[in-house]
């Protein structure tokens, strides 16, 4: 359900904890060739908290492609959690629209998670798979694949200010991010704006490999971020491997 914005606000904007969050620059930046930390694999939903206070499971997916995680760990969460779980599937790229259908306790939301609501350039690359076709908010991701020589305009939403408005603090929060590239400003955004304080689960794939301004420094200062909201970057859940989500 959406909670009142003022409500929420007041608790997530505690003024004891978002005055101590420190600016992104004071995080440390190893060096390039350092190895990022090896995390558990997988969401495991044995550890998850059961449902005996009613708490509601939601998983937010940006880039949520053709929606096998929807699929894959929606059907779990429907065994477990019946009538208490919603996925939010956040995937602007139309092409994938029809995977959506008929999905149970689910959203497709048409647009892109960004830092800020309203429209962006879309760049639609050939280093996909198959059907799989990619897409970026930003140029720099765009040529290390090849552009298409296309791009779009595609709607784009704050998911820092959506989940503010629309998450509670007693949910169970899995929050998957996949947006070739954009995931250092969305993080970002996130920690700054004390929404990372819902969030119980992250799963989340880098793409510095594959950008012209972005190092495995820039990972590893996320990943210093996330863990001082005690949050551990969960192996990467995608099509390939939805295997992990298990129970």
């Amino acid at each position: 359900g959406i909670v009142i914005v003022v409500i929420l606000l007041e608790v997530i904007h505690s003024k004891n904890w978002l005055s101590n969050l420190r600016p992104l620059s004071e995080y440390p930046r190893r060096t390039a060739s350092s190895t990022l930390t090896s995390h558990p694999k997988g969401w495991n939903l044995r550890s998850f908290p059961r449902n005996d206070s009613g708490r509601r499971y939601v998983v937010v997916d940006c880039g949520a492609n053709r929606g096998d995680v929807a699929r894959i760990l929606g059907g779990k969460l429907q065994a477990i959690v019946p009538d208490n779980h919603w996925t939010y599937s956040f995937e602007p790229n139309l092409y994938y629209a029809s995977f959506f259908n008929n999905l149970h306790r689910h959203t497709h939301v048409p647009k892109a998670c960004w830092i800020a609501d309203g429209s962006h350039e879309y760049y639609v690359a050939t280093c996909a798979r198959g059907n799989l076709k990619s897409g970026t908010l930003l140029k720099e991701k765009a040529l290390a694949c090849k552009l298409k020589n296309k791009t779009k305009v595609v709607p784009t939403i704050d998911v820092s200010n959506w989940m503010l408005q629309n998450l509670k603090p007693t949910d169970f929060v899995l929050f998957r991010l996949n947006v070739e590239g954009a995931e250092y400003d969305v993080v970002t955004r996130m920690h700054a704006t004390g929404t990372l304080k819902l969030v119980d689960r992250v799963s989340i794939e880098y793409h510095s490999q594959w950008m012209s301004n972005r190092d495995k420094s820039d990972d590893e200062q996320l990943n210093a971020v996330l863990a001082e909201h005690g949050l551990m970057v969960q192996s990467f859940l995608s099509h390939d491997d939805t295997l992990l989500i298990r129970t």
